[in-house]
């Protein structure tokens, strides 16, 4: 049921609505008390941090607070040309998932809340996450051009992908091709 074909009786309406709003709810709450304390957290704690301490070299520092969805990495001082000049105090990497991909995902439960598109969403933040720490681990152990890409990734195609699923889900839920075909010239 999309917002385009919502019933014509008020009761009907009110349960729509009334699903959607619930539905926000449920996946708000999911994200707060369950995906950002013990999720995001685990992601750095169990998988970035061994990942980055294993590939640097021990010079470099890894600090990942108790509570906190942010990894920073301290570079050694003779890295100083291998890092990207914006970031030459610390390297940093977010746990994936966070409020770029809530904000979204809320707005998918608002168009299509019998579909679990933001199922997706969150699948494809999770992954770009992983490739972006992927690139940050190339860039610790190998390349400088590992933190391009880092750079690149958290702060363009995450937000790409968002936009795409958002676009891509209206499309199909709208059934935007039939309207615009059956338009008059």
């Amino acid at each position: 049921m999309s917002f385009v074909s919502l019933p014509a009786s008020p009761g009907r309406i009110g349960r729509a609505v009334g699903l959607r709003v619930l539905s926000c709810a449920l996946l708000f709450g999911l994200y707060l008390y369950v995906w950002s304390p013990y999720g995001r957290t685990a992601v750095l704690h169990h998988v970035g941090a061994p990942l980055l301490e294993w590939v640097a070299s021990p010079a470099w520092t890894v600090t990942v607070a108790p509570d906190a969805h942010r990894l920073a990495l301290s570079p050694p001082p003779s890295a100083g040309t291998l890092i990207p000049s914006s970031s030459t105090q610390s390297i940093g990497l977010t746990a994936p998932a966070g409020v770029r991909f809530l904000l979204p995902a809320l707005g998918l439960v608002l168009l299509a809340p019998g579909r679990l598109y933001w199922i997706g969403l969150w699948g494809g933040h999770v992954a770009l996450g992983g490739l972006a720490l992927g690139f940050l681990a190339l860039g610790v152990a190998a390349h400088p051009i590992g933190f391009v890409l880092h750079d690149f990734t958290t702060a363009y195609l995450v937000d790409a992908f968002s936009l795409a699923a958002i676009v891509l889900a209206m499309h199909y839920e709208l059934d935007l091709t039939q309207s615009l075909s059956s338009s008059p010239r």
